[in-house]
């Protein structure tokens, strides 16, 4: 692992531990998987569990390794997170939201905002800066000043259905247009983002596993009625899961060709992932 990349992962995890989170590398001493650190923070009334994938930069998060982390996020109810300083080689700005594959990416400042309680506003789309206008608030504001729709939009410079649809919330605004609106209707209408909630993506497994002793146990835990997964970038083969049921089912199968050492750290860190990811 590069020296700046285990510098960063060191950064992460000793900021995740002094906010109370229960932080599980995900390392051994021959692999990369696609997901870096595990973390969860458990309280009487919210449980926040993320599985961070650590990198310099954001473009070297291919898609078949988003593709696993987003499996695995799915499978543990957990929320997937691209931690970075760079993209294309230029640094992440602060304070705003990257996507990759449809996974939120930042930069490690804003990640560390965020624990903090400190929630990003923009976000990046089309090349641009945009921000989500909370509907509710825009239109009080522009109530309370007494402007029209028609009236509002002339002194923003934009048409009377762009404030009409910013209303509705069914379309972003630059963060020129957003600061305007601010500034005239003297009111906080931008929506800040929550990083730690994940939409989750309805994912389908259509890769099976090529061993014939995993392909087998695929189909015999699916008539059992569980969604199965399969990693090849994880310390485990599969996981095993039902929609709103806390036990996960991680399989590891260890071949004979397998270095012993290898399979003993990988059954180790799979005992691990499955103590956090069951974790209330």
């Amino acid at each position: 692992m590069p020296g700046k990349t285990r510098l960063l992962i060191e950064t992460l995890t000793e900021e995740l531990k002094d906010r109370d989170f229960t932080v599980e590398i995900l390392k051994t001493s021959s692999k990369k998987y696609c997901s870096d650190i595990l973390a969860l923070k458990s309280a009487r009334d919210s449980r926040i569990m993320v599985s961070l994938k650590c990198v310099i930069d954001i473009n070297e998060c291919t898609k078949k390794n988003v593709g696993e982390l987003k499996k695995f996020c799915i499978s543990t109810d957990s929320t997937p997170l691209i931690v970075g300083l760079t993209s294309r080689r230029e640094e992440l700005l602060s304070g705003v939201v990257y996507k990759r594959f449809g996974v939120y990416a930042v930069h490690v400042s804003t990640f560390i905002d965020a624990l903090k309680g400190i929630k990003p506003v923009a976000f990046t789309e089309r090349g641009g800066l945009y921000v989500s206008i909370n509907g509710k608030n825009l239109k009080e504001a522009r109530l309370r000043k007494g402007y029209s729709l028609g009236e509002l939009a002339i002194r923003l410079g934009v048409s009377r259905k762009a404030i009409y649809d910013y209303e509705r919330e069914k379309m972003n605004a630059t963060l020129d247009v957003a600061s305007k609106l601010g500034s005239i209707l003297e009111e906080n209408i931008v929506k800040p983002i929550n990083i730690f909630e994940w939409k989750r993506e309805k994912i389908t497994e259509n890769k099976l596993p090529r061993k014939s002793l995993l392909r087998g146990l695929y189909y015999n835990i699916k008539k059992l009625g569980y969604n199965v997964f399969c990693f090849s970038r994880m310390p485990f083969d599969m996981i095993a899961f039902k929609e709103k049921d806390d036990k996960k089912i991680l399989i590891k199968v260890v071949e004979k060709n397998i270095k012993i050492e290898e399979a003993l750290e990988e059954i180790e860190l799979s005992r691990k992932v499955a103590e956090i990811t069951s974790s209330n």
